[in-house]
C-alpha cells in the first residue's frame, strides 16, 4: 500500500510539473506577444497627443496676438473674453448636440471647476496684458509647466519623468534669457506690482485648468470640457460687460470686429487641441511643449519684419 500510494504520488507530482510549464510557456508566449500592439497603440496615442499639443501653442500664440492687437484697437478686456467665449460656447454646443452628448457631463463637479478657472485664467491673462510688456507676461506664463510637474502627482497621479523635472527648469531660464524681461534686464519703467502679482496668479489658474482637464479625460468627451468652460466664461463675461463700467465698447470698425471674432475663432481652436493633447499625453509633458509659444513668437515677429522690409 505504501509502494502504491508513493507511485501515485510521483505520477501526480509529475503532472502538475507537465502542466505547469505548459501553462509557464503560455504565459510567457502571451507576455511577449500581446504588450507590443498595446504600447505601439499606446505610443501612436502619445504622438497625435503631442501633435495636438503643438497646434495649441501656435493657436494660443496667436490668440494672444489677436487680443493684444484687440486692445490696443479700444476694445476692453472683459469684451474680447465675451468674443472667445461665445465662439467657444457656439462651436461646442454643435459638436455636443451632433454628437448625442449630454451637455451636463458626469463628473459635474469638477466640469464646473474646469469652468470657473478657466474664465478666471483668460480674465487675468487679457488684464496682465493690459498691465505689463508682453515679453514679461511670457515668463511669468511659463511658470505653469512647473507648478503642473510639481502637483500633478499628487492630482492626476502621475509622476512626471526625471527628464521632464531637469529639463523645466532649464527651459524656463532659456525663455528668459530669448525674451529678456524687463523686471530681470532692465527697461525704460518698473513693472506694475498689481500685473505682476495678477500674471503669476494665472499661470496657477491655467496649471488648475490642464490638470482638470487630464482628470476628465477618462469621463468626458472634448466638447461637453469645451461647452462647460465657454457656458461659464459666457456668463460671467456678459454680468461683467453689463455690470462694470467701460467693459463694454460697441464695436465701431471692421478692424475691432474682425479681431474680436479671430480672437474667438483662435480661442476655439486653442481649447479643442489643447484639450484633445491632454486626453492623450500626461500633463507634465504636455504642459511643457507651451515653451514652443516663443519659438512661434519669435518666427512670426521674422515674418513680420521682412514682411515690412520688402514692402519698404
Amino acid at each position: 500500500y505504501s509502494r502504491h500510494t508513493s507511485g501515485g504520488r510521483k505520477e501526480a507530482l509529475a503532472s502538475y510539473s507537465r502542466v505547469s510549464d505548459e501553462v509557464t510557456g503560455l504565459v510567457e508566449q502571451g507576455d511577449s506577444t500581446q504588450p507590443q500592439p498595446l504600447q505601439k497603440d499606446v505610443s501612436h496615442q502619445a504622438f497625435i497627443g503631442t501633435v495636438f499639443n503643438v497646434l495649441s501653442t501656435i493657436m494660443s500664440m496667436l490668440m494672444g496676438s489677436c487680443a493684444k492687437l484687440a486692445a490696443e484697437h479700444g476694445l476692453p478686456v472683459m469684451e474680447i473674453v465675451l468674443a472667445r467665449s461665445v465662439s467657444m460656447l457656439m462651436f461646442s454646443a454643435a459638436t455636443v448636440a451632433y454628437q448625442g452628448h449630454d451637455p451636463r457631463g458626469n463628473r459635474r463637479r469638477l466640469l464646473v471647476v474646469r469652468g470657473c478657472c478657466g474664465t478666471l485664467g483668460i480674465s487675468l491673462w487679457y488684464t496682465a496684458l493690459m498691465l505689463l510688456p508682453l515679453t514679461d507676461v511670457v515668463v511669468f506664463g511659463f511658470l505653469t509647466p512647473l507648478v503642473v510637474a510639481l502637483a500633478s502627482p499628487v492630482v492626476v497621479r502621475e509622476i512626471p519623468s526625471k527628464m521632464v523635472m531637469a529639463m523645466t527648469p532649464v527651459c524656463i531660464l532659456g525663455v528668459i534669457l530669448s525674451v529678456q524681461p524687463t523686471f530681470l534686464f532692465g527697461g525704460e519703467q518698473r513693472l506694475n506690482t498689481l500685473g505682476v502679482v495678477i500674471a503669476i496668479a494665472q499661470a496657477c489658474v491655467a496649471a488648475t485648468v490642464k490638470l482638470v482637464v487630464r482628470e476628465l479625460r477618462t469621463s468626458e468627451s472634448s466638447a461637453v470640457i469645451i461647452f462647460t468652460a465657454g457656458l461659464y466664461a459666457t456668463v460671467v463675461s456678459s454680468l461683467a460687460c453689463a455690470v462694470v463700467p467701460g467693459q463694454w465698447v460697441t464695436p465701431r470698425t471692421w478692424q475691432q470686429i474682425v479681431l474680436l471674432i479671430a480672437t474667438g475663432l483662435s480661442a476655439y481652436i486653442f481649447q479643442l487641441f489643447m484639450t484633445m493633447g491632454l486626453r492623450r499625453v500626461r500633463a507634465a509633458p504636455a504642459a511643457a511643449t507651451a515653451y514652443l509659444t516663443v519659438v512661434w513668437g519669435m518666427a512670426a515677429g521674422i515674418l513680420v519684419s521682412t514682411h515690412c522690409s520688402i514692402r519698404t
